[in-house]
């Protein structure tokens, strides 16, 4: 056995003694590569006729795929840049992407591909562009050296782009006729000129603007009810509005393609109260330990819940105490943090999935249905602005607020108040073009004890000291809550 052994050992030693010295060497990683054989550089397009389609801004409209080139044997990384420029620019200007290595492809969807030939190149809309693309490759050897394809060329024509913004305006909207704080719609992913909003809306009339603080252009009410008309310009004078009759909760939402409108008068919500489940929340699965969401102020339809949350699944129960009830739950198996789709059924039985660790803000819209849960990273800064405080509407200096030394998520003021309106800046100097904790519903008093975290765009909604004196307010950005007390 020892005689084997002995055998063996030397017969390693041997083989490791003919491996060539730069494979056993430290060496520049960014350098080596598997030799690539003396295939030439080609680059081949999926179509040499683009066809933009508006009604699918998010099709795949085009690729372009290339061989990796030859590294002449050197072992040598290659690195690829894609070019495309008009034809007979020479490829002076156009766009260049740095793809890095091991990157053979490159794929253009029909939106974005629009906007290079929109804002890039410069053509008309309606006017058919012939495009040119190419691809260098770089050998990173001890010299570095570069290939270049043949030159592919393409047509396409560019379309006039719908809106990716809309607000609405009038004396029915929560934010009436201010065309500055116009109450933001949700833009439906991947459906051109689609758009979304639940709310509690008043008696009156209202229309659409796609640009906050700009009255044109709009969308107006057109021949009937369930028609859009497109206002481009001041001197279009036909300014007709859609009316509400009576003040309930409504969903709205609007198809700008097809210059459509649906008005929905909701009843009410389905349910008041949801409850989180699984082994990734505090309770785990036990049906009596579920946490429950809480209402959105402002849309019954609109369920929050902050949690710190770990390696594991939830669902959602529309009872406690029980799993013979219906979820709400992802649309597919094992579903991660990106999926926004959502079903409400019995079966199957799939759940979100949560793989790292930490503290999470969940929203469910049971309206449309669609989930977003979003990772939280607290803001370092708070401020505290309005005409009830020291320093008053100054944007560029409001009083700041005291972090928590123990807490991330807690800050407090402690001061004098006048009698006024406040609301916590996440950022200061935006030219208030940035995200605020606010109230759930406008005016509400010193009793407050929950705020809403509402991105660019409103609605505006601000606290009101009715009595002036020396206040300590103290909020916790996580779990979004508020105490007012007067000292």
């Amino acid at each position: 056995m020892e005689e084997k052994i002995l055998k063996y050992t030397k017969q390693l030693l041997c083989m490791l003694l003919f491996i060539p010295f730069t494979a056993i060497t430290s060496c520049d990683e960014t350098e080596m590569e598997l030799n690539k054989g003396n295939n030439p550089l080609t680059l081949t397009a999926s179509t040499k006729e683009v066809e933009l389609d508006i009604a699918s801004p998010e099709k795949q409209v085009i690729g372009f795929n290339w061989t990796s080139g030859t590294n002449n044997g050197t072992n040598a990384a290659i690195s690829y840049v894609f070019q495309m420029d008009l034809a007979g620019n020479g490829f002076q200007g156009g766009i260049s992407d740095s793809l890095g290595k091991a990157v053979l492809t490159r794929t253009f969807k029909s939106e974005d591909l629009n906007v290079i030939l929109l804002d890039t190149f410069g053509i008309a809309v309606g006017t058919e562009a012939i495009l040119e693309a190419r691809v260098i490759a770089t050998i990173h050897s001890d010299e570095p050296v570069q290939d270049t394809t043949e030159v592919v060329q393409l047509t396409a024509t560019p379309f006039k782009p719908l809106s990716k913004t809309l607000f609405l305006l009038g004396d029915a909207t929560p934010n009436g006729w201010n065309a500055g704080s116009a109450t933001p719609m949700t833009y439906v992913s991947g459906t051109a000129g689609g758009f979304t909003w639940s709310g509690k809306m008043v008696a009156g009339k209202f229309k659409f603007i796609t640009k906050r603080g700009q009255f044109i252009p709009s969308y107006n009410k057109g021949a009937t009810d369930e028609q859009l008309y497109f206002r481009e310009s001041d001197g279009d004078n036909y300014d007709e509005q859609f009316e509400i009759t009576e003040g309930a909760t409504y969903r709205v939402q609007t198809d700008l393609l097809n210059l459509t409108i649906s008005v929905e008068k909701l009843s009410s919500a389905p349910y008041a109260e949801l409850w989180m489940t699984g082994d990734a929340t505090p309770g785990g699965w036990d049906n009596q330990l579920v946490s429950p969401m809480f209402v959105d102020p402002a849309d019954p339809f609109i369920f929050h819940y902050n949690e710190v949350l770990t390696s594991g699944e939830f669902k959602i129960a529309t009872e406690k105490g029980t799993n013979d009830c219906k979820f709400y739950r992802p649309t597919v198996e094992n579903a991660n943090i990106t999926q926004t789709n959502v079903q409400l059924s019995t079966t199957p039985d799939y759940k979100w999935k949560i793989t790292n660790a930490g503290p999470y803000k969940i929203i469910l819209d049971i309206g449309k249905p669609e989930i977003r849960i979003q990772p939280f990273t607290p803001y370092a800064q708070l401020w505290i602005i309005g005409d009830a405080t020291p320093n008053g509407w100054s944007d560029g200096a409001p009083n700041p607020m005291t972090k928590s030394a123990t807490n991330p998520y807690i800050f407090t003021y402690e001061g004098p108040l006048n009698a006024g309106e406040f609301k916590f800046p996440t950022a200061i100097g935006t030219g208030w073009a940035c995200a605020y904790f606010m109230p759930g519903v406008n005016g509400e008093g010193t009793a407050s004890t929950r705020m809403t975290f509402v991105e660019k765009g409103g609605p505006d909604r601000k606290w009101k000291i009715t009595t002036a004196g020396y206040y300590k307010i103290e909020i916790n950005q996580f779990y979004e809550t508020i105490s007012i007390t007067k000292q």
